[in-house]
C-alpha cells in the first residue's frame, strides 16, 4: 500500500501555497505509476472525501484500474470548497478584527486572483478555482467501484445525493457496490478516531473480489 501526500501536504515537499489542482492530479498519476511498477501489478485506488474528486480526475490519465475504493466520497468540489471557506468566515466572526464576510465574497476574491488565508493555510486560486468546478465522475476506467459511507441513521443508509449518484453510475454500466455503516464522522473530529465498522466493511467488500 502507498499512502500519498500530495504537494504541500503532510510529508511531501513544498508549502500548501504551492499546491495547484493540476499538480495534485499529477501527483496521483505519478504515484500510481510508481507503485504499479514496484508491485508488478496494476494497482487500485483508494480515496476519501475530496480525494475522490481528485482521483476520478486522474483516472483517464492512469488508465484502467481493477478497483476504485471510495470512503465518503465528495460529489461536488463546490461544496467542499464552501465548507473550507466557512472556516475563514467563522474565524473572522469570532476574531479580534470583527470583520464580517461570507463564502461568496471569499470566492469572488479568489476569482480576482487573490489568495486567502484559511485556518493557517494560504489558499490560492490555482487550487481553489478548479476545485470549485470539479464534479465526481469516475468514467468507465475502473473494473469495480466500492462505495462506503458512514451514517448516523439506524439502520445506516446512504445519503440521498449518494443514492442518486450510485443509481446514475450503475445505469451507465459501472460495476458499483455501495454500502453504509453506522459510525462516527471521524473526518470532522479534532482527535484521531477510528471507525471500526468502516474498516470491517472495507475488508469484507474487498475480500469479495
Amino acid at each position: 500500500m502507498l499512502l500519498l501526500d500530495p504537494l504541500g501536504c503532510g510529508d511531501s515537499p513544498g508549502e500548501f501555497a504551492d499546491a495547484t489542482w493540476e499538480a495534485w492530479i499529477d501527483d496521483i498519476v505519478r504515484a500510481h505509476a510508481w507503485f504499479s511498477a514496484r508491485s508488478g501489478t496494476q494497482a487500485g485506488i483508494w480515496a476519501m472525501r475530496g480525494g475522490a474528486l481528485l482521483a476520478a480526475a486522474a483516472l483517464p490519465r492512469i488508465g484502467r484500474v481493477p478497483q476504485f475504493l471510495l470512503w465518503q466520497p465528495a460529489l461536488s468540489g463546490k461544496l467542499q470548497l464552501q465548507q473550507f471557506l466557512r472556516l475563514k468566515v467563522a474565524g473572522d466572526a469570532i476574531g479580534s478584527s470583527g470583520s464580517a464576510t461570507n463564502t461568496r465574497a471569499l470566492f469572488e476574491r479568489l476569482g480576482q486572483g487573490e489568495s486567502i488565508e484559511v485556518a493557517g493555510y494560504d489558499l490560492r486560486p490555482a487550487l481553489a478555482l478548479p476545485m470549485h468546478d470539479a464534479k465526481f465522475d469516475p468514467g468507465q476506467t475502473a473494473d469495480r467501484v466500492v462505495w462506503l459511507e458512514v451514517s448516523t441513521w439506524d439502520p445506516p443508509v446512504l445519503t440521498r445525493a449518494s443514492l442518486l449518484e450510485v443509481e446514475a453510475l450503475r445505469k451507465r454500466g459501472l460495476r458499483l457496490e455501495a454500502e453504509a455503516v453506522t459510525g462516527p464522522s471521524f473526518w470532522l473530529t479534532q482527535e484521531i478516531e477510528e471507525c471500526q465498522t468502516l474498516i470491517a466493511a472495507t475488508v469484507e467488500m474487498l475480500d469479495r473480489t
